[in-house]
């Protein structure tokens, strides 16, 4: 990851390149394999899980929405970099990060993995689309 600073945007100029990206990588302009569904499965059955042995109800834990990374930082550890410096940022205020990703989108599962993220459960969409519902424990050492 050398030469790349992961710190929270500090101003109109990092909103304005954060805003850049996400227009380069807006669904219109993504290959299939690389689009992002609606969260509501989600909201729905983390009300009715577990991790544990404990309901995620008992957890104080957040949801992370997508993580683009512009496609000339891939591989050089960006993406573990930026959950490292979430994790220094927020793990006092929470026991965990939950979020879900396309079985499809194999680059973000892997990503994931190395991370630290488990699966909490696999399911279908209505469309039959198969996401794994993740979460990466910080009440854990690491």
């Amino acid at each position: 990851m050398s030469g790349v600073v992961v710190r929270t945007a500090a101003g109109d100029e990092d909103l304005s390149q954060i805003l850049d990206l996400q227009r380069r990588n807006v669904e219109e302009r993504l290959a299939p394999e690389e689009r992002v569904p609606a969260l509501g499965h989600m909201h729905a059955r983390l009300r009715e899980l577990s991790f544990g042995g404990r309901p995620l109800g008992e957890l104080r834990y957040f949801i992370m929405g997508q993580v683009c990374v512009d496609k000339a930082f891939r591989g050089r550890g960006v993406f573990a970099g930026m959950y490292r410096k979430m994790r220094e940022l927020y793990s006092a205020a929470y026991d965990m990060v939950v979020t879900e990703v396309a079985r499809r989108n194999t680059r973000s599962i892997r990503a994931h993995e190395k991370v630290g993220f488990e699966l909490l459960e696999r399911y279908r969409d209505s469309s039959g689309e198969q996401w794994d519902l993740i979460v990466w424990d910080w009440l854990e050492p690491g």
